[in-house]
């Protein structure tokens, strides 16, 4: 079936038609006074043919510029040779690999076989490997437990794979040893005023056995039980100041005993000194005092050098020496700004040096009335989209995309202007930028009868994208579906910023179980957009919808708008607020918790070295309640935890050093007046004040340097033994699976097929029809040659 890349330009042939109409009737009517003349008749034959004949050439010339095309299908034959790909790292011991050689043998009797090992002893470097192997249009058998500690990431070099038409499939392995490792999650820097909670993670391969799992902390036991298989256990604690140490330990006999132990270090500081100016006590002060070395004031005092943060509660700007708090800001320091009936647009903030500092502009303004939004749908329609949402969901990444697309459509309003590109290794315009008032069917439509196919390059769907908005007025907006699984990761992000730099706004929704989440992220950030979960794209709509809530006329339920910032991640937020201040986020800020009227809450940005945060309701004296609920409170003393931000930026003298595994080089760092002077190590100036110096260590354990304390834990591959539970659903991408020592025969059919590739590629035939065109203009020409001779 013919389709067209871009079929809206057919419409053209209408107003050129009537066009060429016009110009003959034109003709006749100025013949109409000289009918008496015997060349009458033939001047009328000549245009009629002129007509006919200019009517067909600019109509095929529309044609072809539309772009007609079809998809053709064929097969390509390949090489049928078997690159078998050996892990030797030290994590492979679990499992039985003495019938490879004979699987080996057995190959090379049916096919060529190219067999190659990769990493030793604590380094797995299983991306690397495949890059290495692969040429394209090949095929891999990876004896692998699929987890890769060094190099490339294993699902990335998948993805590129199968942009390169290799299939990469996986020998199954089964487990022969038994193996208990241990391990502890938690926070790294915290307060003496917080209660903390770690997770002990036990991860058991092989068969499954009892251990006892103790739990120590600065030497005092906190958890000693039996347990049976994998399992989390969580214990919390409230530190005194200083640095911690939590000791895990795994008792059982098994068969690398070096990651039966685990540490982890606490650096805890003291709480922040913050100072809360307001007027009267309001009930964000009783957590103020609770969490913080909280002063209050009634209004802000010259000298602002003791505290960390400083909390402006319902101020009037004329109250406020903003030179002197933009000072304290750019220093270094927190700002957080709550509302109220005396703050914002009720406390003369507008056009203020005050409103400069802020992350907010004040009053709903042009941006509030979104009469002009347009955005841009990015579709992967890659191979790996065909892969299955989630385990034992019955659709596909790719129908979850397109179901995803089309709720969007749903949420915007119809003068909002949409076009929908759709992007493998290149990029497809599926609708070009129209209103959503009368086209709103037309682009579901285009949007439902995408197919996935070929490799995946995110960066060339955003410049189709950024193509289509660039020359645009008003909000401009991408919005990219995808796994984030792209061959061209750093070109991702570097377009994402070409966008932002030009106005353009980048947000990503990451789709499918296996979602290189960190990807998406980094493309959003550097898009000056936000990232969301599938589950999350609900609140494109706060960011795309007008603002519907009047102050003071109800409850306005709260609606997280950015879930992977500091402030908001992992929470739920359940709360309403009765009243708020009116402001519009800046460009450079970020939208955190809004109404579900899209009318901001919490806002967040830098400013110089420091942080702000613009609470635009109150601190729950009368608007907000709820918000200073201990179900809900954790969000606002979040917010000022943010604006505090480094807790150690103050002291004189203070020294931070990260845990790291064996192989790992650790870098201390210290903040001091003067060069810090050490046996083993050697300091570098960095910064201001600001010291390094790093190493690799040699053995784990406990290291001390100054006051500070640092683990070192066993080798990074004793980490996650057993089969990596991602690598299935990663030789999807490929068109890849497993198979066992005995699938011999299978292994030689699936080598055979695979190397006999189905290629799609679009057929152009832009060339037909503009050749119609002009054989036509030439036998125009001659028709009126030969007339003129006649007429001699």
């Amino acid at each position: 079936m013919v389709q067209f890349q871009h079929p809206y330009l057919l419409l053209l042939v209408f107003p050129v038609l009537l066009a060429l109409v016009f110009v003959i009737r034109r003709d006749f009517a100025h013949l109409k006074g000289i009918q008496q003349r015997s060349s009458f008749r033939a001047k009328v034959r000549q245009r009629t043919f002129l007509l006919v004949s200019r009517s067909l050439i600019f109509s095929l010339l529309i044609v072809a510029i539309a772009s007609p095309f079809t998809l053709q299908t064929f097969v390509k034959s390949g090489d049928p040779t078997l690159k078998i790909l050996i892990d030797n790292s030290s994590s492979m011991a679990v499992f039985d690999t003495s019938g490879i050689p004979e699987l080996e043998a057995a190959l090379k009797k049916r096919i060529p076989v190219v067999t190659r090992t990769f990493s030793s002893e604590d380094i797995s470097a299983v991306g690397d490997a495949l890059i290495t192997a692969m040429d394209g249009d090949d095929n891999v058998l990876l004896v692998s437990d699929g987890n890769s500690n060094y190099g490339r990431s294993l699902g990335d070099m998948l993805v590129l794979a199968s942009s390169l038409n290799s299939t990469v499939n996986a020998l199954q392995l089964s487990s022969v040893r038994d193996d208990t490792a241990v391990s502890v999650s938690g926070p790294r820097i915290t307060t003496n005023a917080e209660e903390n909670e770690f997770n002990v993670v036990a991860h058991q391969v092989g068969k499954t056995a009892d251990y006892r799992l103790i739990v120590s902390i600065d030497g005092e036991e906190v958890l000693n039980n039996v347990y049976s298989g994998s399992n989390i256990a969580s214990v919390s604690k409230k530190f005194a100041e200083g640095y911690h140490v939590i000791k895990a330990q795994v008792v059982v006999s098994d068969y690398f005993p070096q990651n039966n132990v685990y540490f982890k270090s606490v650096k805890v500081e003291p709480s922040p000194r913050i100072l809360h100016v307001r007027r009267q006590a309001t009930p964000i002060s009783s957590i103020l005092s609770s969490l913080y070395h909280a002063d209050a004031s009634d209004a802000v005092p010259a000298d602002l050098s003791a505290y960390s943060a400083l909390v402006i509660d319902n101020i009037p700007a004329p109250e406020i020496d903003a030179a002197q708090l933009s000072s304290y800001v750019v220093d270094g320091n927190g700002l957080v700004v709550f509302g109220g009936k005396n703050s914002y647009d009720r406390g003369g903030y507008k056009d203020s040096l005050l409103e400069g500092m802020l992350p907010v502009r004040v009053g709903k303004g042009s941006e509030g009335k979104r009469t002009d939004v347009n955005i841009a749908l990015v579709i992967d329609i890659s191979g790996s989209t065909g892969a299955g949402f989630s385990r034992g969901s019955g659709s596909s990444v790719e129908e979850v995309e397109k179901a995803l697309a089309i709720g969007i459509i749903d949420e915007l309003r119809k003068d909002d202007k949409v076009a929908v590109v759709a992007f493998n290794t290149e990029p497809y315009i599926v609708a070009e930028l129209v209103p959503l008032l009368g086209n709103e069917n037309y682009i579901k439509n285009r949007i439902e009868r995408l197919v996935y196919k070929g490799g995946t390059r995110i960066d060339e769907g955003l410049k189709a994208a950024a193509k289509i908005l660039g020359p645009l007025e008003g909000s401009r907006n991408i919005i990219v579906f995808s796994d984030g699984r792209s061959a061209s990761q750093s070109e991702d992000v570097r377009w994402a910023q070409i966008a932002s730099n030009a106005g353009i706004k980048v947000y990503a929704v990451g789709v499918g179980e296996g979602t290189n989440s960190a990807h998406m992220q980094d493309i959003a950030k550097a898009g000056s957009g936000y990232y969301f979960e599938p589950d999350e794209t609900q609140r494109l709509a706060v960011l795309f919808g007008e603002s519907e809530d009047v102050p003071g006329t109800g409850n306005y339920p709260l609606e997280i708008v950015n879930s992977h910032h500091f402030v908001t991640s992992g929470l739920k937020l359940s709360a309403s607020v009765n009243g708020f201040n009116q402001v519009v986020p800046k460009p450079n800020a970020d939208l955190l918790v809004a109404t579900q009227g899209n009318n901001p809450v919490i806002t967040a940005s830098r400013l110089g070295l420091g942080r702000v945060v613009a609470v635009s309701t109150d601190s729950g004296s009368g608007w907000a309640p709820e918000l200073v609920s201990a179900k809900s409170s954790v969000l606002l003393s979040r917010s000022i935890n943010w604006a505090v931000g480094d807790l150690s930026r103050n002291k004189e003298f203070d020294v931070d050093a990260r845990d790291v595994f064996l192989g790992d080089r650790m870098e201390v760092n210290v903040i001091s007046g003067s060069a810090p002077s050490h046996d083993e190590l050697k300091f570098a100036k960095i910064g201001k004040r600001l010291y390094s110096a790093s190493f690799v260590p040699e053995q784990s354990g406990l290291y001390r340097f100054f006051d500070a304390t640092a683990a070192v834990n066993y080798e990074r591959e004793y980490l996650a033994l057993g089969v990596n539970p991602e690598l299935e659903e990663a030789l999807g991408h490929t068109g890849g699976s497993f198979f066992t020592e005995d699938d011999v025969d299978a292994i030689v059919e699936k080598v055979k097929a695979d190397s006999r590739r189905i290629i799609t590629t679009p057929a152009s035939y832009s060339w037909l029809f503009m050749l119609f065109a002009l054989i036509i203009f030439l036998a125009e020409i001659a028709v009126r040659r030969l007339q003129e001779e006649k007429n001699k």
